[in-house]
């Protein structure tokens, strides 16, 4: 029904991520987990220091969220903006919400993560 409308989302129509060499990785509804192990959504295997499940992205479509959250690694999973650069970087320790164009770095390998469609966070500062 239009009960549910009420708040202004709309949903995720396509989400996918780049890697540093133009190398573009779809992402599916619900979890993507990046890591070592070949078998992964995001296979990090070229990348050395990347633990074998090391990170995830969660994707809820319908709500137009995505968020990123490390998943124990040993180097650790960091966020920054589109022009963040590597001084600037946070680490993510518990769920971070992500906005298109953010980036991850994970073992100074980057991530950008793009999607259509969505609910963009507000932005601090």
């Amino acid at each position: 029904g239009s009960a549910e409308k009420t708040m202004a989302m709309s949903s995720i129509t396509n989400a996918w991520v780049e890697r540093k060499d133009g190398t573009r990785i779809d992402l599916a509804d619900g979890a993507n987990i990046i890591g070592r192990e070949p078998t992964v959504q995001i296979p990090l295997t070229d990348v050395t220091g990347v633990s074998r499940n090391h990170a995830k992205i969660e994707i809820q479509k319908s709500q137009g969220l995505i968020w990123v959250e490390d998943m124990g690694s040993t180097n650790g999973t960091y966020w920054g903006g589109p022009d963040a650069t590597e001084k600037e970087l946070k680490l993510v320790d518990k769920k971070h919400l992500i906005n298109s164009g953010d980036k991850i770095w994970i073992s100074g390998e980057s991530l950008c993560i793009r999607f259509e469609g969505g609910t963009q966070a507000p932005r601090e500062g």
